[in-house]
């Protein structure tokens, strides 16, 4: 896989939740973490990840790849460690006692792409470089794309 496919499937995974949210918005959105308190008083993750936004990922980073002519499982690993980046890093907002959806520069970003390429390296044939060049190009699309979606009315925060 080349490094343009890896940045747009993780893109994928990354908009599919927001993308599906806009367009059905309470609709079957299920707290992914039941709404469970830890002992620190707060939540695993928080109303905004749901069960729907995870399977939306998966499923339309899995479509995105067979579109770009690479298995769908591809698709489906890397939107299940996309989301699965997302939620340490909701899981450590919770922690400092930062509220759901609440900004955290970095944090917000770099679990959802470093997560996935770290773990997908070997299989995709990924040197340091080409992991470190994936982030950065991530975390440059997501501040730059979130206020855009913002601005249309997609996203519900500029962040």
């Amino acid at each position: 896989m080349n490094i343009p496919d890896l940045i747009f499937l993780i893109i994928v995974a990354n908009a599919a939740p927001i993308l599906v949210t806009y367009a059905m918005r309470n609709r079957f959105d299920y707290p992914l973490d039941g709404r469970f308190i830890l002992a620190d008083g707060q939540r695993v993750f928080g109303d905004s990840k749901t069960i729907r936004g995870i399977v939306a990922a998966i499923v339309f980073t899995a479509i995105a790849a067979l579109m770009i002519g690479h298995p769908g499982l591809c698709g489906i690993l890397v939107g299940a460690y996309a989301m699965l980046g997302d939620l340490l890093s909701s899981f450590l907002k919770r922690r400092i006692r930062l509220p759901s959806s609440s900004r955290a520069p970095v944090l917000d970003q770099l679990p959802e792409a470093l997560l996935p390429t770290v773990i997908l390296a070997p299989y995709f044939g990924l040197a340091t470089g080409d992991v470190i060049v994936i982030v950065v190009t991530f975390l440059l699309v997501a501040v730059t794309v979130s206020p855009m979606l913002y601005n249309v009315g997609i996203r519900a925060t500029w962040y």
